[in-house]
């Protein structure tokens, strides 16, 4: 579900951090630290206190920077 959460919230251009975290007991910066980081590197996403948003290039990657998060996620196996 969170992986699910996370794809949609980026095709919704945002992440919520606190609703996300409220409902899956997680933060997905925290939790995939190393992926958000390159994805904000790579110009896909900025990150604030609130939100991981999508930039104008993130938009245009957008599937590709929701199955990166995803991945992350699998990954780590929650």
């Amino acid at each position: 579900m969170l992986a699910r959460d996370v794809v949609l919230g980026m095709k919704l251009m945002h992440l919520d951090r606190k609703a996300l975290q409220d409902r899956h007991g997680f933060d997905i910066v925290g939790l995939c630290r190393t992926t958000v980081d390159d994805l904000v590197a790579g110009g896909f996403v900025t990150v604030t206190d609130d939100r991981v948003s999508m930039t104008r290039k993130g938009v245009l990657w957008g599937d590709y920077t929701g199955r990166r998060l995803a991945a992350a996620i699998d990954a780590v196996g929650i």
